[in-house]
């Protein structure tokens, strides 16, 4: 402005001399010109764009018409305004949802009850003992009745004393042994008689080197004992030890004789088999039988494992077999058979079982045996239980029968009793489609369970809550027919009271009686206590009309706390209801430290904050608080309400709504329309912090409830709107004052442009300012702001003048004598830094739309220019 001014003045002076410039040889020139400018120039714009540069943009500002100080007068002033939270909903029910609206302590309870499947795998085979001495005894029985049917074999015609001693007889053969084809015998004695034919007196043969083999290579001969004998009238049995040999079924006799007969004559040898005693078989090919029994000196008992819970069962539809298998392994080493028939005869027995206190029918009904055989045996309307299948091995028989069957026996079993035991296999089978009746042990889930609610969320606010009626609902999906349940719970006085399980029913179990629990230590996580058990008690289920194996019985159900609370004592602590910051990000933080550009020393004089709390009317009851920081200069922090309530928390009034004070803004026109600040609201002392000019300054908040008591209807729909807004309003009157001992300046910065001084001169320019002896400028404004201070244009920085002009009024009269004119024409640039000093203690007041009006001057022109 100033600068304009003055230049104004430059302007008009030069034209004067130009004008008057019309002699050739010198002129003169003598004047005291003057010039009016009209101005018109609002500084309070310079002002406001310095408010609106130091708040962020989500900071709304408004100019405030009807500010007046106390004296009356208009003073330019704005109102800052920003919403700190809007619509926050109290969530004091929701925070209390865990108890009001049974949400808290969900437990799904899943219990399930597997059906036996009663596969193969659950009966494994057993053992039967069986001796195979009726097997051999058959097979020699087979042998000694094709000996007995068959001719003795005779020898050609010998002619005795003319034989040459010694000679072999001719071979005898071959001799067949029916029964089987090759065998390799453990024990065993081949019976042979051998006598002379038309025997005569005298005749005396002696044969010796007696063996027998067959026709297979690689068999070994079996020597005769005695190894040598005297064949006279009577006949002689010999016998060849079989045990260790491996022959086939056709032999063959061999022998030689030496003849020692005192008479001539002409006989033959004749050879009969007499019998195989005493036979045991390692191995057999071949082997013919019809039938043999065989008996059974042991039978290990039949283990039904039929699963942990099963305890009995009625059949409804079913069949039992046991099949006995004679071993048969591709192993040279173990025992086979192959080609033999087995029929059974097996007399079993279940004993009759008691479990928990009560008897259950075994197979047998009543402890006799009952006869079952290879094919599958009926079970309908008979009783199984966990006690083992008992055979009876004097009443039980094996029957074997044979075609070209084979038998091999291991060492093992070669070597077992007399040599002839084998262990048979023995697999049941069971099949079982349906049962009449079933009993399965469920004391795994008779057993107490428990689970816990979790009431710890809300112990960080409620002390203690009094209930009218607490407790637990029970919603199935799935239940097990017969069986009821009970829930208790010593934390809430809750007893055993067993109700049945009903599928898509709910249940409850509920203390009705008032009871007022506090929340703390073990009673942050209330246990119940859960039973399962049959209907009546016990831990044996009775199950009907059920198939084995199908997919296991379940318990599936939902446990919900539910609650109908009376009253509760809260304390939220430190616990804060709202909290934030704003501006939110501290790069966007309010920078007032711009203003030190154009006020320096200068402290706001009529600064106020206040914050404003909407709410519903209940929310006064609840006496909150409030607790505020501000966070600045590099995270220096200060707590706003500390000094001034003696506390860092305060309670906050709840005006009304925010809607009330929205009536106070015309948003169209930016004005704010009262005097002062809302009615109501919190005091926050925010003018000393303001008036440091923070630099990133942010607001950190926390509204806290304290203690009180509330009751279900304290927050309902019907108490009206919910929701919590804030708002934070800053009214910024332009009145300042000076605390500083060295004053306070305004400072008009930027005025020049760049290069160029206060009359547009560039560095070392002439100008026409010396023929200027005097100049008085005077800058007519609209009010009275700087009455007190003095207008200082200093030049000291390019080694210049400092000028200083007292001011008063609504004018800036500013008297430039020669001798200011002079040092401002020997400097080379005249760029002055241009303010407004005030004294400690002195106040500003601003005026609204404070401006110049008009610029006026008068010029004292004393100058001759020579030609």
């Amino acid at each position: 402005m100033l600068k304009k001014s003055i230049g104004l003045l430059i302007i008009a002076l030069t034209g004067l001399a130009i004008y008057s410039c019309k002699m050739p040889t010198a002129i003169e020139i003598k004047a005291n010109p003057k010039m009016s400018v009209p101005a018109s120039k609002d500084l309070s714009e310079l002002f406001s764009d310095a408010i609106h540069g130091a708040f962020p943009e989500d900071f709304d500002i408004y100019d405030a018409t009807e500010y007046k100080d106390s004296a009356n007068n208009s003073i330019q002033a704005f109102v800052v305004r920003y919403p700190v939270f809007e619509g926050e909903d109290l969530n004091l029910n929701d925070r209390l949802s865990a108890i009001n609206d049974n949400d808290l302590g969900s437990e799904a309870i899943n219990q399930s009850i597997v059906i036996p499947s009663l596969d193969a795998s659950s009966f494994p085979p057993q053992s039967i003992e069986v001796v195979l001495d009726d097997l051999f005894d058959s097979i020699q029985t087979t042998v000694n009745t094709g000996l007995g049917s068959a001719s003795p074999l005779v020898s050609p015609g010998i002619q005795t004393s003319l034989i040459p001693a010694p000679l072999t007889v001719p071979l005898l053969g071959p001799i067949t042994l029916d029964g089987f084809n090759e065998a390799t015998f453990s024990s065993g004695e081949l019976k042979l008689e051998i006598m002379l034919d038309s025997y005569q007196p005298g005749v005396k043969i002696e044969l010796s080197n007696i063996y027998i083999n067959d026709a297979v290579s690689g068999h070994a001969n079996i020597n005769s004992v005695p190894s040598s004998i005297m064949i006279e009238g009577t006949p002689k049995t010999i016998s060849f030890p079989l045990a260790g040999k491996t022959l086939a079924n056709e032999l063959f006799l061999n022998a030689t004789y030496t003849d020692s007969s005192s008479t001539i004559a002409l006989v033959q040898l004749s050879i009969t088999p007499q019998s195989l005693t005493n036979l045991k078989l390692k191995s057999a090919s071949g082997v013919d039988i019809s039938s043999v029994v065989i008996p059974i000196t042991t039978a290990d008992d039949i283990s039904l494992d039929m699963g942990t819970t099963f305890v009995h069962a009625e059949v409804r539809t079913g069949s039992l077999a046991l099949n006995l298998g004679l071993p048969s392994s591709p192993s040279l080493e173990d025992t086979s058979f192959s080609g033999f028939t087995i029929d059974t005869e097996l007399y079993i027995k279940q004993d009759d079982t008691t479990v928990h206190g009560n008897q259950y029918s075994g197979l047998s009904n009543g402890g006799s045996y009952w006869k079952v055989d290879d094919a599958p045996n009926n079970l309908n309307g008979k009783h199984i239980n966990t006690s083992d299948i008992e055979i009876s091995p004097t009443l039980s028989k094996v029957t074997l029968s044979a075609t070209s069957a084979s038998f091999r026996l291991s060492s093992t079993d070669q070597a077992r009793g007399s040599n002839g035991m084998i262990n048979v296999d023995l697999t049941p089978t069971l099949n079982i489609e349906e049962f009449a009746t079933l009993h399965v042990d469920i004391s795994d889930i008779t057993a107490p369970s428990t689970f816990s609610a979790d009431l710890s969320s809300s112990a960080s606010y409620v002390e203690s809550i009094t209930f009218s009626e607490v407790g637990v609902q029970l919603e199935f999906e799935e239940v097990i027919p017969g069986l009821e349940m009970s829930v208790s719970s010593t934390n809430f006085g809750i007893t055993d009271s067993f109700k049945s399980l009903i599928s898509s029913a709910s249940i409850e179990f509920i203390n009705t009686s008032s009871l007022t629990y506090t929340l703390s230590g073990d009673n942050l996580y209330p246990e119940f206590t859960v039973k399962i058990q049959p209907t009546g008690g016990g831990s044996v289920l009775t199950l009907t009309d059920i198939s084995p194996g199908g997919d296991p019985l379940e318990i599936i159900g939902t446990a919900t706390f539910i609650s109908v609370w009376t009253s509760a004592d809260i304390n939220m602590g430190t616990e804060s209801l709202f909290s934030g910051k704003f501006p939110e990000n501290e790069d966007e933080g309010i920078d007032l430290s711009s203003l030190n550009d154009y006020l320096e020393g200068f402290n706001f004089d009529a600064l106020e904050a206040k914050l404003y709390i909407s709410g519903p009317e209940s929310f006064k009851d609840l006496t909150p608080s409030l607790k505020m920081e501000a966070l600045y200069n590099e995270g220096l922090s200060e707590f706003l309400l500390g000094d001034v309530y003696g506390g860092e928390e305060v309670e906050i009034d709840v005006p009304g709504k925010i809607d009330e004070i929205n009536a106070l803004f015309d948003v169209a026109k930016k004005t704010y329309t009262i005097a002062d600040l809302p009615a109501g609201g919190t005091v926050i002392d925010i003018r000393n912090l303001l008036n440091q000019r923070p630099s990133k300054l942010q607001f950190k908040y926390d509204v806290t409830l304290g203690t009180t008591t509330i009751t279900p209807g304290t927050f309902t729909e019907d108490s009206g709107e919910q929701k919590l807004s804030a708002e934070l309003i800053i009214l910024l009157p332009l009145q300042f004052k000076v605390d500083k001992p060295e004053g306070a300046d305004i400072k008009f910065p930027d005025l020049f442009e760049a290069g160029k001084d206060l009359f547009g001169r560039k560095a070392g320019e002439d100008s026409m300012l010396d023929m200027i002896k005097s100049l008085n400028l005077e800058i007519r404004l609209n009010g009275d702001a700087f009455t007190g201070g003095k207008l200082v244009v200093d030049n000291t920085a390019n080694d210049g003048p400092k000028l200083e002009f007292p001011l008063s009024g609504n004018s800036l009269k500013i008297p430039i004598t020669s001798t200011d004119l002079d040092a401002i024409n020997k400097n080379p640039i005249f760029a002055p830094e241009i303010g407004i000093h005030f004294l400690d203690g002195s106040s500003l007041r601003l005026p609204r739309n404070l401006g110049a009006t008009g610029v006026s001057f008068e010029a004292d022109i004393d100058y001759r220019i020579e030609l």
